[in-house]
């Protein structure tokens, strides 16, 4: 069978199935483990099977997850694998495109990641985790020269790596990880504003000279 290959771009109908912090939770992890069957999925996100498979559906649909049979243990059950489109780049670096909907996707992971948390400090508080390892989180506005910003780039990178790696072997025992890795520069309300503001008077000015010239040539076209 020939292999698929990933298109240049998500379509609309992807973005739209992918737009959902348990969705974009689904994505996180499958591109993460690779393959899982809804039971699997089921342990790590703690939601029900039932509601898993409707999700799991969607974005097989689209093509960000493929869905195939396999028999485990006597018994046919639905493995999921990352689909195709999880390979395709969702931002064009030389132009940005796709940047608006890459950060949406973005939120969509952040707001999961920030349920979860609540979970985590409700059920610390209560007493029900044992060993708990203490949360580390930091949220800062830093100022970063190039040589800088390429540095914490690449240790954020490596710490991926490392964390990755090890959830591929799977150890025997150990402790689930909440891991959100989120760095990208900074952009503040009025410089948005500022930004559309110069756009939309660089079309304006566009369309005033478009303008011009048909007026200019209707001037000059001689009589019938």
């Amino acid at each position: 069978m020939a292999a698929v290959r990933a298109a240049k771009r998500w379509s609309d109908a992807q973005w739209a199935a992918a737009m959902k912090p348990h969705r974009a939770r689904i994505l996180v992890l499958m591109d993460n483990l690779g393959e899982a069957t809804a039971y699997e999925l089921a342990e790590l996100t703690g939601r029900s099977v039932s509601s898993l498979y409707r999700h799991l559906s969607e974005l097989a649909k689209v093509g960000l997850l493929v869905e195939q049979q396999e028999r485990r243990g006597g018994r046919s059950l639905r493995v999921y694998a990352r689909g195709p489109a999880l390979d395709t780049p969702l931002v064009d670096v030389a132009t940005g495109a796709g940047g608006r909907n890459f950060g949406r996707l973005c939120a969509a992971t952040l707001r999961g990641v920030a349920q979860q948390t609540q979970r985590f400090g409700a059920q610390l508080e209560a007493g029900t985790i044992e060993h708990a390892h203490p949360m580390l989180i930091s949220n800062d506005v830093v100022w970063l020269d190039d040589a800088t910003r390429r540095r914490v780039l690449l240790l954020l990178t490596q710490a991926l790596s490392i964390a990755r790696s090890a959830t591929k072997r799977r150890p025997r025992a150990g402790t689930r990880m909440q891991l959100a890795l989120c760095c990208f520069s900074d952009v503040t309300l009025r410089q948005m504003r500022a930004r559309a503001g110069a756009r939309r008077a660089a079309a304006t000015a566009d369309a005033d000279r478009s303008r011009s010239r048909a007026r200019s040539t209707a001037t000059r076209r001689p009589p019938a």
